[in-house]
């Protein structure tokens, strides 16, 4: 409780000191819901009720011209600790096509599953599941081509330096790029992600996304291999993922989703173990029961895996596990609500 308080009290004076005109995000973001779930035809009481599974908390700001300020907090998992639960604290500051960052943030891992907001995202393959992606690093962003694309190069700790080694000296070194052409966006990464000193493990991802009227596609492609046994296609994550909208302004969305998760020989691949060859399939419905407020869904969603799955008592998606849970995803704008007061 006094963790939590100690939150709250920090935002509060966040919303004193800085300034209306500079205050450019102030908001709580939440998942909450009832679930149930079912191995075969037993249900799993351990796994079913009342959930609840974010709750973050966000500021954003710009403290003079180019220099911006973002806090982003996750409270739902605050018994971490304080620091421990910050997914976002970084500076930034823009200087013509040039974008500068340093601080605690997300680890540029190409895909869109990855680029998607964590609550946005239902239904997770396991390496999604698995990874560790906020961590403290430095971030330069190129724009060109007219802003239709952005080259990032970006130094961050490695999630591994805790799992592997006593070396806390791990480091992760990502280049991505952020590409918007028509009806075709790229999400493409080249990472090097340290688990011993002087070795790595790379990630190939290629995140596809095509663009139609009413939704979007997103082919998603990620090729992990270790430096010293280099191997294509023996160690990787798919993930298909599609939208559609109908409805008056948009109020419905339809999502369906399959993943698959498959290890083969990668001994040092710590997120999706050896032996892994896991296909998770997932259904889901949006709406926005009121017209003129965006901000509040209704969701209802479903999910099944088959295959196998070796990573055990760590494991998120389970083989024969059939989850179903609706709920409620809010975004509560304190700036709209204090405009209109």
């Amino acid at each position: 409780m006094k963790k939590f308080l100690s939150v709250i009290l920090f935002f509060a004076l966040t919303a004193i000191t800085v300034s209306a005109a500079s205050l450019d995000d102030l908001s709580l973001r939440t998942r909450f819901g009832y679930n149930q779930s079912f191995e075969g035809k037993e249900r799993l009481p351990e796994a079913a009720g009342f959930f609840a599974d974010y709750a973050i908390l966000g500021v954003e700001a710009t403290l003079f011209d180019g220099l911006t300020f973002k806090y982003e907090h996750n409270l739902s998992e605050i018994y971490y600790g304080f620091w421990n639960t910050i997914d976002d604290l970084t500076l930034n500051y823009d200087l013509n096509n040039w974008s500068f960052s340093a601080g605690q943030m997300f680890s540029l891992i190409g895909t869109w599953e990855f680029d998607s907001d964590d609550i946005e995202v239902y239904h997770g393959s396991e390496f999604w599941q698995q990874s560790e992606v906020y961590q403290l690093g430095a971030l330069v962003a190129y724009n060109f081509n007219n802003e239709t694309d952005q080259i990032n190069f970006q130094v961050t700790s490695s999630p591994f330096r805790f799992l592997t080694s006593d070396n806390r000296d791990l480091m992760q070194y990502n280049i991505m790029w952020y590409g918007e052409h028509d009806w075709f966006q790229t999400a493409y990464s080249a990472n090097f992600v340290g688990y011993e000193k002087g070795k790595f493990m790379n990630y190939i991802a290629l995140g596809n996304r095509f663009e139609f009227e009413n939704g979007y596609l997103d082919l998603d492609f990620i090729n992990r291999a270790d430096m010293e046994n280099y191997k294509f296609f023996k160690d990787f994550t798919a993930v298909a993922d599609f939208r559609l909208r109908f409805g008056e302004n948009d109020r419905v969305e339809l999502g369906l989703k399959y993943s698959f998760d498959y290890n083969d020989g990668n001994q040092v691949d710590y997120m999706v173990l050896d032996g892994t060859k896991l296909h998770t399939v997932s259904a889901r419905v949006d709406f926005r029961p009121i017209k003129n407020y965006s901000d509040l869904r209704l969701f209802c969603f479903v999910s099944d895996s088959f295959g196998e799955q070796t990573n055990g008592s760590y494991a998120i998606n389970t083989p024969k596990c059939l989850s179903a849970n609706i709920g409620i995803n809010w975004n509560v704008d304190f700036l709209k609500i204090f405009s209109k007061n």
